[in-house]
């Protein structure tokens, strides 16, 4: 348990490539597959790890895919109360993010890793922070729009929809979703 896996990954790899978001999620998988919940959590937690040693920080984003995989996992060995708390955590450092956001693409990544975490509240506030925020690319408002149309549609979905009309100079394809 005292295993420093971060430490272990530099040593096998010399190019770092073990820091992959991807790779870490494949890992995560495997060990929940495998009901190694432990593992699971480490998976995830080792690249936090490794970015705070190559970065000096951990991104707000990997913060709450280390939470939510840590709920899943809670959920699995039946623990609800840290379930619970892990999930509140995520939420609270979501919606901080969602005030003061690095990127609108940084807010879409939280959303997506919200929805397949099973939390559509959450991905829904975020999907719809990136409509309404005028930093918004255009590319990612209208992937954006898209996905909320087919997954989230609401009245709400509407009123942000109009503000990305807006944002976007009467872009068409945001037309479209409207």
């Amino acid at each position: 348990s005292s295993t420093d896996y971060a430490e272990k990954f530099e040593k096998l790899d010399r190019f770092l490539v073990h820091g992959t978001y991807e790779t870490h999620v494949q890992l995560y998988k495997i060990f929940m597959e495998r009901r190694e919940t432990n593992r699971a959590i480490s998976a995830l937690r080792t690249l936090a790890d490794w970015m705070q040693r190559q970065r000096g920080e951990v991104p707000p984003e990997i913060e709450i895919l280390c939470l939510l995989g840590a709920m899943n996992a809670y959920k699995m060995d039946a623990n609800s109360s840290a379930a619970d708390a892990c999930r509140r955590e995520a939420e609270n450092i979501s919606i901080a993010c969602k005030k003061s956001p690095k990127s609108s693409a940084q807010i879409a990544f939280i959303g997506q890793i919200a929805e397949e975490y099973g939390l559509p509240n959450l991905a829904r506030l975020c999907f719809y922070s990136v409509l309404i925020a005028k930093d918004t690319p255009l590319e990612l408002a209208s992937k954006t729009a898209a996905h909320c149309v087919a997954h989230y549609s609401s009245l709400s979905l509407k009123e942000c929809l109009k503000t990305t009309y807006f944002n976007h100079a009467g872009n068409a394809e945001i037309r479209f979703c409207q």
